[in-house]
C-alpha cells in the first residue's frame, strides 16, 4: 500500500471428499478484516465440441460493515458459482464462465445477479458479463457490464448517470510455495496424494492405483 504497510494474506485449501470430489477453502487478510470461505465441487460432462463443468457449492465474502453506524461489525455476502466451459480442447483450448450467480447480504439487505455470457459461435466477444444490483427495497439501483478479465466495466445508475470503473483484476503472479512433505500433517491433501503423483511421474501406474485406493478409503 501507499503507507508502506505489508499486508498478510493466508490461504488454506484442502480436499475434504474424494467421491464426490469436494474441496474447502479459506482466505483472509486480518489487517483489512477481509475473509473468503467456501466449498467447491466439480462435475464435468463431455458436450461434443466442448466440456461443461458444473461448479457446485457456495462461498461467503466477509467485509467490514459499509455503514459503520450499524450495529453489526461485518457484512457477509453469500454467493454461488457459475458454469465453467472448456472450448476447442482439440485445437487451441480456452476457458470461459457461463450462467448466472447470485449474491446476497442479509446484513445490508443488498443483492446482485451476475450473468456470465458465453461467446457466440460466430462473432461476439468472450468474457462478457452483465449484472444488476438491487437495494434494500428489492428494486434495481444500478447495472454493470463489460469484460471481467480486463477489469474495465461500465456502471450505469437508474437515474441515468454512468461511469467507468477499473476492478484491477490483473496483478503479478506469485510462485506457489509448498512446505516440505516432512513438515506437513498426515491428513493434508498434498501429502496424501504425493505417492500417487510420484508414481504417475515415474510411470508406475499399478502403485499409483494402489495408493489412490488408500486415499479414497481415508477420505470416506
Amino acid at each position: 500500500e501507499a503507507t508502506g504497510e505489508i499486508l498478510l494474506f493466508r490461504l488454506v485449501a484442502e480436499q475434504v471428499s474424494h467421491n464426490p470430489p469436494v474441496s474447502a477453502f479459506h482466505f483472509e487478510c486480518p489487517q483489512q478484516r477481509l475473509s473468503i470461505s467456501g466449498n467447491l465441487s466439480i462435475k464435468a460432462k463431455f458436450m461434443g465440441m466442448y466440456v461443461g463443468v458444473t461448479l457446485g457449492g457456495d462461498m461467503v465474502l466477509e467485509l467490514p460493515a459499509h455503514n459503520h453506524s450499524q450495529d453489526q461489525e461485518t457484512e457477509k455476502y453469500e454467493m454461488t458459482f457459475p458454469m465453467l466451459y472448456l472450448r476447442s480442447f482439440l485445437f487451441e483450448p480456452w476457458l470461459e464462465f457461463g450462467g448466472k450467480i447470485n449474491i446476497n447480504c442479509s446484513e445490508s439487505k443488498l443483492s446482485a445477479g451476475i450473468v456470465f455470457q458465453t461467446k457466440p459461435f460466430y462473432g461476439g466477444k468472450p468474457h462478457q458479463v452483465t449484472a444488476e444490483i438491487k437495494g434494500q427495497s428489492g428494486n434495481t439501483t444500478a447495472r454493470i457490464s463489460g469484460d471481467w478479465t480486463s477489469g474495465v466495466m461500465e456502471l450505469c445508475w437508474v437515474n441515468g448517470q454512468s461511469e467507468s470503473i477499473d476492478l484491477q483484476t490483473e496483478g503479478d503472479l506469485l510462485e506457489k510455495k509448498i512446505r516440505r512433505i516432512s513438515d506437513q500433517a498426515d491428513e493434508e491433501s498434498y501429502k496424501l496424494w504425493y505417492p500417487v503423483r510420484r508414481n504417475l511421474i515415474s510411470g508406475d501406474f499399478q502403485s499409483a492405483a494402489e495408493h489412490k485406493k488408500i486415499v479414497r478409503i481415508l477420505l470416506l
